[in-house]
């Protein structure tokens, strides 16, 4: 079930329902806590993390980017999750105006 939570939330993602997807992530996020599956976790953080920067919300954006930041080290996680959260942070960077750190990864991020 909280596969197709996951889905049905990207499906919202895509569309710019970003009420619906927060809630299907929710629900999904809540199902892998239990489970304490950091790869899925950090998926659900990785599509959160979007819906919070297109909704402009820093305070939730921030929240997600420190929960990911922190699973970074779990060995668990594949390159591509790994490359979406880099990509992710230089928007977050951008946006929360840490323009020192914006520019230190985007050199270090080639």
């Amino acid at each position: 079930m909280a596969v197709s939570h996951f889905d049905l939330a990207q499906i919202y993602l895509e569309a710019s329902h970003f009420d619906s997807c927060a809630y299907y992530l929710q629900q999904a996020k809540d199902f892998w806590h239990k489970k304490q599956s950091r790869f899925r976790l950090f998926l659900i953080n990785n599509a959160a993390l979007k819906v919070y920067l297109e909704q402009e919300n820093p305070e939730a954006a921030s929240a997600i980017y420190l929960e990911n930041r922190n699973r970074l080290s779990s060995p668990d996680l594949p390159q591509q999750a790994r490359a979406e959260f880099y990509s992710l942070r230089l928007e977050y960077f951008k946006q929360s105006g840490q323009t020192d750190s914006l520019l230190l990864y985007r050199s270090k991020d080639g």
